[in-house]
């Protein structure tokens, strides 16, 4: 990596071990980073001082930070954090409170936000509750930085969690969970809102639970597909939870499910991957996505040809597994991380997050 970020690791020191600077040049990287921003700074023992020349602001970074620990899980390289050392305020000048709008979502899921009917000013879509029920709305912003209501859906459809064009219309459409459905709104023209019920798809046969969907173009054919965690019923058994892939159909007006995998096989439940999220890990040029499950199970799939999906990489990481990928130091090739809560020795539960990059999936904390 060409910079290492300051989590790759993280969680309560666990120890009490004598102070100790780092000597792998991470220290002198972080400084040169604030020096770049144009920051004042120097090195006052255990600690880094960072003044702004213009405002005569002084923030404090314990070197502490910076130290990677060793051994830790399998022997890979560690750097624990101790949260309470962070200072956040050197980025406060980047933020700002503006205003609010009514509208919430749930853990997992972030507010939709998209210029849908493309009239200048973004819309939102979330969940409007009252003292007796939930609503789905919109907001919009006006022409001044309030947000006002544009429509409210009939019932209760669900969370909005994702929106695309799966069958390449140039109608966007916007997808709400509830309950086992994923129903789907489209528009009636370019300028207007996604009001209308495209088609309903049935995600969940069993144990109904909010898991987010990825779209993406997961084969590169230039169309969205539906990469979702669901069930289905079988021969055998009426519980069977899979991780699925399914693609737009318009001679039925629906997702057709094209792959699907029970990971790790003979799964229930939590216990089967769930959480996705997408990426290219190994530069191949095939697209990936990465999806773990809460008792720490983490697989890559892989797009190999037509309809067929492999499993090209696994691993049980010990940790209530949540994913996610991008190309954090600007290499050219994905990494994902694997993170959550996981019950350390000394009896407290830590952050714990796990950074994977090529080659061949090893972890990597390049200095």
């Amino acid at each position: 990596m060409k910079r290492l970020p300051l989590v790759i690791l993280c969680g309560l020191l666990l120890s009490g071990s004598s102070p100790q600077l780092p000597n792998n040049g991470v220290l002198e990287r972080e400084m040169q980073s604030l020096t770049d921003r144009g920051l004042h700074v120097q090195l006052l023992g255990e600690v880094v001082e960072a003044t702004d020349p213009v405002s005569g602001e002084t923030w404090l970074f314990s070197t502490k930070m910076l130290i990677p620990r060793e051994p830790t899980y399998l022997g890979l390289p560690t750097l624990t954090i101790d949260l309470r050392t962070l200072d956040t305020s050197l980025y406060n000048w980047k933020y700002h409170y503006v205003n609010s709008f009514p509208l919430s979502s749930e853990w997992g899921f972030p507010l939709q936000l998209g210029d849908f009917d493309r009239n200048g000013r973004p819309e939102a879509y979330g969940i409007y509750q009252t003292q007796s029920e939930y609503l789905t709305r919109i907001y919009e912003r006006l022409q001044d930085i309030t947000w006002g209501f544009r429509y409210s859906y009939p019932g209760h459809p669900g969370i909005p969690n994702k929106r695309g064009d799966l069958d390449s219309d140039s109608l966007l459409e916007l997808f709400a969970s509830a309950n086992d459905t994923l129903t789907t709104f489209t528009q009636l023209a370019t300028g207007s809102l996604p009001t209308i019920v495209k088609f309903k798809f049935k995600q969940w046969h069993f144990g109904a639970t909010g898991i987010p969907n990825e779209l993406v173009d997961i084969d590169n054919d230039g169309k969205v597909e539906l990469v979702y965690r669901g069930t289905e019923p079988d021969s055998q058994t009426t519980n069977v939870a899979k991780t699925y892939v399914a693609r737009y159909d318009s001679t039925v007006n629906n997702l057709m499910r094209i792959w699907s995998k029970q990971l790790p096989p003979g799964c229930f439940d939590n216990n089967c991957t769930g959480n996705i999220s997408p990426g290219e890990f190994d530069g191949d040029g095939r697209r990936e996505f990465v999806t773990s499950s809460f008792t720490g199970n983490a697989y890559v799939v892989e797009h190999v040809a037509g309809d067929s999906f492999a499993v090209t990489w696994q691993d049980s990481l010990s940790v209530a597994g949540r994913v996610a990928a991008g190309d954090v130091d600007g290499n050219g090739i994905e990494e994902f991380f694997v993170g959550g809560n996981q019950l350390e020795n000394d009896g407290q539960v830590h952050l714990r997050a796990y950074v994977l990059t090529c080659p061949q999936f090893m972890y990597q904390l390049e200095c």
